[in-house]
């Protein structure tokens, strides 16, 4: 997120590459790197760090750590799967019942990532995975919220998922509704 949030990324997936010692972007670039070295480096144990100590350029650094401990990810995508397709409503609040179903499906997320381009191809997977997650959601209720599902469901293109949940949280059964005591209020 650091590395994000201080528009550094580029140093270490290797797009940011080096200048030449003669260009006159060389000493800010050393810098920007040494930085993100040293950060790299505090962020290791002391014998990591000595294997990569030496290293020149924070993407050769990266690229080695992440070859050697980097895992297969297909047991916790194989878990996370198979945690969405039996999560159900059961007697969760619906916000409970969608705030854990967004914390899988947010975690799969970063498993699998949708890869960033703007062709149009992109744009329909990006939609289908979308309805994926709505419908995925809505299985997940309660019969109660039959009707609910119907009226979404009809809705053409489907509704994002925070709409959807929004949409099932307004019209929730009254036995779902969290009520204030002083006030009577739904929360």
């Amino acid at each position: 997120m650091a590395l994000t949030v201080k528009n550094k990324v580029g140093f270490v997936n290797g797009s940011n590459v080096k200048p030449s010692d003669t260009s006159p972007l060389f000493p800010l670039w050393a810098l920007c790197n040494n930085m993100i070295l040293s950060w790299i480096l505090n962020s290791l144990s002391k014998e990591i760090a000595a294997s990569v100590i030496y290293v020149d350029s924070a993407s050769d650094m990266w690229s080695d750590l992440q070859e050697r401990f980097s895992q297969s990810n297909g047991p916790r995508i194989y878990q996370l799967q198979k945690s969405i397709a039996s999560l159900m409503q059961n007697d969760l609040y619906v916000s409970a019942y969608f705030t854990q179903m967004k914390g899988l499906w947010d975690e799969l997320m970063n498993y699998r990532p949708l890869p960033v381009d703007s062709c149009g191809g992109l744009r329909t997977l990006m939609d289908m995975h979308q309805q994926d997650y709505v419908m995925r959601f809505l299985m997940g209720l309660n019969g109660s919220f039959s009707k609910i599902h119907g009226q979404i469901l009809l809705i053409d293109p489907l509704p994002p998922i925070n709409k959807v949940f929004s949409c099932s949280s307004r019209r929730a059964p009254k036995r779902y509704w969290i009520c204030s005591s002083s006030s009577h209020s739904i929360c």
